[in-house]
């Protein structure tokens, strides 16, 4: 990753040498160190030949994370602790890079919607903080990382990568050997991006907890409105407002349209050439927000769960439809009946958010209404199962085997 890490900071590694030490037992997991990063041995060691391909996915992750530090952390330090956050979230943002450039087979960003899920699970509670936490030990969690993550993920996808990454260029080269603040690498950014990149990502890090998005369609106008997500609304909560890059992608007849708009107030409405025939909010799957669709539109996706959206989209779907219905803005019934659809689901992170929230079902239910569930579910999973069997078939990715073994170990 040193080499992809190079092209993209747009310089040369800053050290003379870099050695990684497997230590037995390592509290930290891994740290940082310029030119002798330390790893816990699970971490760093791993036979390539037997490993499970999680396995291999979490060594390249943190051998990449840390080295990620090389520049970011070591060559560019930050100021104070209340800029760490900045420093973990990009090490996160880029061993997710780097990993992609490396095995984009693995489709590592797909995978990354999981731990941003999490990350978006403890942001819709009350307890949530922002991103920039006054005790430095508050530091070292989801939030800074995962969100985070996420949170750059999304301003990336925003601006576009190679501004992007010019931005983050420009910064290292200001800052190289010195102490910088976060308000350093956003006006690095505005600066090759010519937008108000510092007044949008406040927004995010100063505040805590993240929108949620709603979307409907008045004839051929597309009308999207914000306001704060949580699983249990506070009584006398402020109201708050994020700058949202929403992501639009929309059919009509044989006409596709993508769109991007920054949302800055609590509604836009957008005009589209005709009344659509289906609508993604959150294309691509980057955004750090829930979506809630209106009946109508969430039954014109319905259709074209399998031919028209990515992985990425359905499983934010999934999860973001489970997410509205544990806050009760979407009747669980509809949630149950959504699921119906994806018996012909062959992405194991899909089926990942499914059966969780399954799993989280059977948890709460009365035994005496456990019989149901448990028959709805055999009717989800059972085809699945016997179209994939126990070992995976010759061509076929071992992490089908491993959603179908989940299959078989849900109730019912």
């Amino acid at each position: 990753s040193l080499a992809f890490f190079s092209r993209y900071y747009g310089r040369s590694y800053p050290g003379d040498k870099l050695d990684l030490i497997a230590i037995p037992d390592f509290a930290f997991g891994a740290m940082e160190n310029l030119g002798a990063i330390t790893f816990r041995e699970t971490a760093l060691l791993v036979d390539e030949n037997r490993a499970a391909r999680s396995e291999l996915e979490r060594v390249a992750d943190v051998v990449s994370h840390e080295n990620a530090h090389m520049w970011f952390g070591d060559l560019v330090t930050m100021k104070w602790w209340n800029g760490l956050w900045l420093n973990e979230a990009f090490a996160t943002f880029m061993e997710m890079m780097a990993v992609d450039d490396w095995k984009p087979e693995w489709q590592r960003w797909t995978s990354f919607a999981v731990s941003r899920a999490a990350a978006l699970q403890i942001d819709g509670l009350q307890s949530t903080r922002s991103s920039h936490p006054d005790e430095a030990a508050g530091m070292f969690d989801i939030l800074t990382y995962e969100k985070g993550a996420a949170v750059l993920r999304m301003l990336e996808q925003y601006l576009g990568p190679e501004t992007f990454r010019a931005g983050i260029s420009n910064y290292v080269g200001k800052h190289a050997y010195a102490n910088a603040e976060t308000t350093d690498l956003w006006d690095a950014i505005e600066e090759s991006a010519q937008q108000p990149v510092r007044t949008m990502m406040d927004s995010w890090v100063f505040q805590p907890g993240h929108p949620l998005i709603s979307a409907a369609v008045e004839d051929t106008t597309l009308v999207v409105s914000q306001h704060i997500f949580q699983y249990l609304p506070a009584e006398a909560d402020a109201p708050r407002r994020w700058q949202v890059p929403v992501f639009i992608r929309a059919k009509s007849g044989d006409q596709e349209l993508t769109r991007t708009v920054l949302l800055e107030e609590d509604e836009v409405r957008l005009d589209l050439p005709a009344r659509p025939d289906w609508v993604v909010v959150n294309a691509g799957g980057h955004g750090f927000y829930r979506v809630r669709y209106s009946p109508d539109l969430l039954q014109r996706l319905t259709g074209v769960l399998q031919t028209e959206l990515s992985a990425l989209e359905r499983f934010n779907l999934v999860n973001d439809t489970w997410a509205a219905a544990l806050a009760g803005l979407t009747p669980l019934a509809d949630y149950m009946d959504l699921l119906l659809l994806f018996e012909d689901e062959t992405e194991h992170n899909v089926w990942s958010a499914v059966l969780g929230s399954l799993h989280y079902l059977d948890r709460l239910l009365d035994p005496a209404h456990r019989p149901a569930l448990h028959a709805r579910v055999h009717s989800l999973v059972g085809p699945s199962i016997e179209r994939l069997g126990w070992q995976p078939a010759d061509g076929e990715d071992a992490l089908a085997a491993r959603r179908a073994v989940g299959c078989a170990g849900h109730p019912g």
